[in-house]
Formats: structure tokens, C-alpha cells, sequence
């Protein structure tokens, strides 16, 4: 199981799967409970203000760590979810053509989602299904 955010893993790179990167960017303190709720603020903080290095992930990341749902072989939220999941950060890799494992900082990675991602046509694929829609303020900021 990937660690939630802690003084270990502040100087390595933080895997970061790919639909997160933008569930980062609309993050405003909803989650599925207290405790993913504080490490995913934590985790948004810290890549904000460090532009820290993100390694691209297609699996379990430092985000999905603090997860309720979060079992040994992805996400448990019910029968489809961890395909479902996998195949949105797929999508996303994808549209901003790159790869799974790629390194990157994370004001890079940011700024290449908003210039390729503007909008809500784009994201077809990738936040069709999410649950967050409502609550996403990124996702809100994208053109109809």
C-alpha cells in the first residue's frame, strides 16, 4: 500500500495517479472522510507551494493511500470501480501524451492540464463519471 504524505516521502517524488491531477486542482475540502479529507489537502498543499516532482502514476498513489476504499489491489467503491478509475487515468495520460511513470514537476504537469484540458468536451473519457463533478471547482472552470 502507497504511504500517505509524511517527512519520508517529502523529498522523493510523490506518485500521483492521473485523473488526481486534476482532482487536485479543483480540491476544496470534500472527500470520503475526515482522514482522506486531511491528507488530500495536505498532499495539494505540499505540491503547490514546493512545486514538488510528481511521478505519473496509473494505480494506487499517496492520495488514494488515506482512502476508505483503497484496498491491496485498487479501489474497492463497488465491482467497477478500480477498472473504471484505471481507465480515466489512462484517458488523461493519454490527452496529454504522456506516460506512466513519467517525472515531472508538479507546476509543469499543471499548466500542461490546463493548456490541453480547457474544456468539458476534452475531459470526455476522464471526468464523465466522476462522483465530484458538482463539488469540482476545476472541473467547473472548464468551458461547456
Amino acid at each position: 500500500m502507497v504511504k500517505t504524505i509524511d517527512g519520508d516521502n517529502m523529498k522523493r517524488p510523490l506518485q500521483i495517479r492521473g485523473h488526481h491531477l486534476l482532482c487536485i486542482q479543483g480540491y476544496q475540502g470534500y472527500g470520503y472522510d475526515r482522514q482522506f479529507e486531511i491528507n488530500m489537502s495536505s498532499v495539494k498543499e505540499h505540491l503547490m507551494a514546493d512545486n514538488h516532482l510528481i511521478e505519473v502514476v496509473t494505480g494506487l498513489d499517496v492520495i488514494c493511500a488515506s482512502c476508505p476504499h483503497a484496498g491491496d489491489s485498487g479501489c474497492n467503491l463497488d465491482s467497477n470501480a478500480n477498472e473504471t478509475i484505471t481507465l480515466m487515468d489512462q484517458n488523461l495520460l493519454k490527452a496529454l501524451t504522456i506516460r506512466p511513470g513519467t517525472l515531472i514537476q508538479a507546476e509543469t504537469i499543471f499548466a500542461l492540464t490546463n493548456t490541453k484540458l480547457q474544456s468539458k468536451l476534452d475531459l470526455t473519457g476522464i471526468c464523465d463519471q466522476c462522483r465530484w463533478q458538482q463539488k469540482c471547482l476545476w472541473f467547473q472552470s472548464r468551458d461547456d
